[in-house]
């Protein structure tokens, strides 16, 4: 999936951080972790999933795992955790399309009383190029968890996808806010206010994420570039 903005004008070295940006960051989704919670107990009611396909899923055996799940929701279909995990299963299987169909069934099934599913959604619609609904997904998860600064930057990431950088600002501000040391809100600021040409500002944010991890070639790279573009 295409994530850099096909009207960059910056020069080859620009292009290439934002490269690194869309694999390192923006776009972590691309392979990005999911969220695999086992909360029993949504909307007052206790859900019970089938043991040997919890096993296989906890084991990373996602084939059999979902064959298990498959079998176990013949005889109840509306069984959110179920559904939820068999998402989750297609997701860590690269199977994206899957896993948006049975995260929206489990969500139909009442499963609602945790982010984690509309996080994972929302990674999964940005994963399939729908960046619309993955925005709609991370809100409806912070609606749920205003204070998981992982939603806030996936959120910001989609945004900045979108070239909506007053939005993408905003988010990643936001997440710095709850966190000042959370690098990956920073670099993603940083990128952003790189691509508005607020050089200063970039700086600026780049300086505080080296302050607290030296080692950091990414940030570092950037940074150097603006120091030197002149």
């Amino acid at each position: 999936m295409q994530m850099i903005r096909s009207d960059c004008n910056y020069m080859p070295v620009v292009y290439l951080f934002c490269l690194v940006l869309c694999h390192c960051l923006i776009f972590s989704c691309s392979i990005g972790p999911r969220v695999m919670q086992d909360k029993k107990v949504q909307n007052s009611r206790i859900w019970n999933c089938e043991p040997m396909a919890d096993d296989a899923l906890k084991e990373g055996n996602y084939e059999t795992s979902i064959e298990h799940h498959l079998r176990f929701l013949k005889n109840d279909p509306e069984n959110g955790l179920a559904l939820y995990h068999l998402g989750y299963a297609y997701g860590q299987m690269g199977d994206h399309l899957s896993e948006i169909v049975y995260y929206k069934k489990a969500i139909d099934s009442e499963f609602i009383d945790n982010d984690g599913i509309f996080f994972n959604l929302g990674m999964a619609y940005a994963e399939t190029g729908q960046p619309e609904n993955a925005v709609l997904s991370f809100k409806r998860a912070l609606t749920v968890n205003p204070g998981n600064t992982d939603t806030l930057c996936e959120l910001g990431m989609v945004y900045r996808q979108m070239n909506n950088y007053e939005l993408a600002e905003e988010t990643f501000t936001k997440a710095t806010l709850i966190d000042p040391d959370l690098i990956k809100a920073r670099f993603g600021l940083s990128i952003v206010y790189f691509e508005e040409g607020l050089l200063r500002d970039a700086f600026l944010e780049l300086k505080q994420i080296l302050k607290a991890d030296p080692a950091n070639k990414d940030a570092r790279a950037l940074l150097d570039y603006i120091i030197n573009k002149d």
